[in-house]
């Protein structure tokens, strides 16, 4: 028996999660998502019978349906008969997950397909071979339930016996009884129902035992979980049981219906334990608060237990802790009508909230539903996310999905420089801060109203020039916002840079001085020379330079206006070419390529390696190249090779051809 057994049977059970209520609900905005132009619409797959609107985890407002009011007869109402169209003293009625209806009547169970009417032809899938204690048989068949493969399960009262026909099968299987009357553990005593709960557990209304009986999957030995201390109006014991019910809790509820009540009984009980009156129990009577000869029961998700009250031909939903019922269906006398019942016994709950009802006496089965008049409307009074929990009419809760409103607004933008009054080619920042810009603004920065920029609320800068205006245009990613108008520019004043050249790159030879000569204009306040390497003073306009090496040096000047202008000089120390005589590729990091020294740089037309028979293995155009010691990827062996370089004398402008032999060793 499968664990998810009872969700066809229940539709949500009490304790469930909202994955069992299979059907959906839709919130949606009519109008626009911004606050003052929506309005919120729930929809649904069931019939709505309760809306509480929530903003954020703020309880607003509930509204729920009206009474049942639309009535139809699904099954039978032909009178007695033995044709497809007709049912005999209907004892209980089963609703499957996909609307079909099942109905066990004086000695079969009939099944009518979803939408049948009073001339609907329903087709016999248990027993219908007259009364009768054998395997294809019934004798006062009073329970029934179907799990979710469509299993039928009997309560075969004067057989003593719980049958279970597989769907399509011509005989039924014994599940529980031994056929014989008796209060044994494997015995029963015209049972009354049958029930199974989540777990596979059945349930048996044990009537001339007075006791429920628990059985474990697949087994035919019971337990008592509730009575079996005779017959009494005491808590823990019952005067004739008609149906039995567990919930998802494991809550398992009684018909008492000669004490005129239901009882309720924890999960775990045995024989020893209470009951807690939950519905009658005041004597028989027809007030609402009273039963007479109650039988059929089903039991929603919220723990509203509907009733079948028999000689008062009325439908009970006696919600939690309530001290009455009220009457949903029938409660206008007894008779034939189509708002009557006659004898009114089993009873089903569906996933819409429609009540399905064994009416015995007028030989029909009969479903009563809600014209809904609930507003799914909502209009929202302030921003926020807003939700909708929704009740169907057999209980099960859905919380929709969220909506969010948006507050209305107008955008806007304000912007900051580091600074605006600058020296040319300073850095500036610019900051954009936006007012209702939403979670992902856009930016657009302008200069002088040309694009710059990337979208991003920061803006840099370091080529202004004096009267640059700088704006940036917000696009708001809110949806209920006006645009943003274009903020006022930044007018940025750029104080012009003194005219400063630090004098041509120049060669020059090893221990040689040069006199640095820049020129410039404007009034300069201060000069700095860096590095200060090589200079016999860095302070000044033209000092004398004598590096050891090439070397570029930077001159800054400051202006009286406090704005610093700079330029460079590169002053190239030549080296005469000298050769290495030897290298080792070896891999260790040291000396393992061959090239021409860094510290004598040179301006090269061609450098090319030969092995000791002439064979060019190496040859570059770039100064900086270097040769690795192999050829065609292999390595070349230790021994002699040749180089030849072309270049150029940077101190005289010839062109000179060199070469000279190197030893590789490995």
């Amino acid at each position: 028996m499968k664990k998810n057994l009872l969700i066809v049977a229940m539709s949500c059970i009490i304790g469930s999660v909202n994955a069992q209520c299979s059907w959906i609900t839709q919130l949606t905005v009519e109008g626009s998502d911004c606050l003052g132009n929506a309005l919120l619409k729930i929809s649904s797959t069931d019939t709505i019978s309760k809306i509480t609107w929530y903003n954020g985890n703020n309880s607003l407002i509930t509204r729920t349906d009206s009474l049942y009011d639309i009535i139809i007869t699904v099954a039978g109402g032909n009178g007695e008969g033995t044709a497809p169209n007709n049912t005999v003293f209907p004892q209980d009625v089963y609703v499957d997950k996909n609307g079909s209806v099942y109905v066990l009547d004086i000695d079969q169970v009939k099944k009518f397909p979803p939408g049948s009417t009073s001339v609907t032809a329903g087709i016999t899938v248990a027993a219908g071979n007259g009364q009768g204690s054998e395997a294809n048989q019934f004798d006062d068949p009073t329970g029934l339930f179907v799990d979710e493969n469509g299993n039928m399960y009997v309560a075969d009262a004067h057989n003593n016996r719980i049958q279970k026909w597989i769907p399509g099968a011509i005989s039924g299987i014994t599940v529980a009884g031994n056929g014989t009357i008796g209060d044994a553990a494997n015995q029963l005593y015209y049972p009354s129902s049958v029930f199974f709960d989540g777990n596979g557990n059945m349930y048996v209304g044990d009537n001339g035992n007075n006791r429920i009986q628990k059985f474990a999957p697949g087994s035919q030995i019971g337990v008592t979980v509730a009575g079996g201390n005779g017959v009494g109006a005491a808590a823990n014991q019952f005067n004739g049981i008609k149906k039995v019910y567990v919930d998802g809790g494991g809550y398992l509820y009684v018909v008492d219906f000669q004490n005129s009540r239901v009882q309720k009984f924890p999960p775990g009980s045995t024989a020893a334990t209470n009951g807690v009156t939950i519905a009658g129990g005041n004597s028989s009577g027809q007030a609402a608060n009273q039963f007479n000869f109650p039988d059929g029961l089903f039991v929603d998700a919220n723990g509203n237990a509907y009733v079948s009250d028999q000689i008062n031909n009325r439908i009970q939903k006696w919600e939690p802790g309530s001290v009455s019922g009220a009457t949903v269906a029938g409660g206008n006398g007894q008779g034939s009508a189509q708002n009557q019942f006659f004898g009114p016994k089993g009873i089903y709950v569906d996933h819409n909230g429609d009540i399905y009802i064994a009416d015995s006496f007028n030989n029909r089965v009969q479903k009563w539903s809600r014209r809904s008049g609930i507003d799914t409307t909502y209009i929202p009074p302030s921003p926020g996310t807003y939700t909708a929990v929704v009740t169907d009419s057999s209980g099960c809760a859905r919380t929709s999905n969220p909506v969010i409103i948006y507050p209305a607004g107008i955008s806007s933008i304000s912007i900051t420089a580091s600074s605006t009054n600058i020296c040319a080619g300073d850095t500036v920042n610019f900051v954009a801060n936006a007012t209702h810009g939403g979670n992902d603004p856009s930016y657009q920065w302008q200069i002088n109203g040309n694009n710059t920029g990337t979208n991003s609320d920061l803006l840099t800068n370091y080529s202004l020039s004096d009267g640059d205006q700088v704006n940036c245009i917000m696009t708001s990613s809110e949806t209920c916002v006006l645009p943003s108008t274009q903020v006022k520019p930044i007018t940025m004043t750029v104080k012009p840079s003194a005219f400063l050249n630090a004098g041509d790159d120049t060669v020059i030879g090893p221990g040689k001085s040069i006199q640095l000569n820049p020129s410039l204009n404007g009034i300069i306040t201060s000069f700095e020379w860096t590095p200060a390497t090589g200079l016999d003073n860095p302070f000044k306009l033209n000092p004398l330079a004598t590096p050891v090496k090439t070397t570029t040096y930077l001159l800054t000047v400051i202006a009286d206006d406090g704005c610093k202008t700079n330029d460079k000089i590169t002053i190239t120390v030549y080296y005469t070419l000298k050769m290495p005589n030897v290298f080792t590729p070896n891999g260790d990091g040291k000396n393992d390529i061959f090239r021409i020294p860094a510290n004598t740089p040179q301006k090269i037309k061609n450098f090319t390696v030969y092995n000791r028979w002439g064979e060019r293995i190496f040859t570059t155009t770039n100064s900086n190249g270097s040769w690795d010691g192999t050829f065609n990827n292999q390595q070349e062996p230790t021994g002699t090779y040749v180089w030849i370089i072309e270049y150029e004398d940077l101190l005289t402008g010839k062109a000179i051809k060199a070469n000279g032999t190197f030893m590789l060793v490995r």
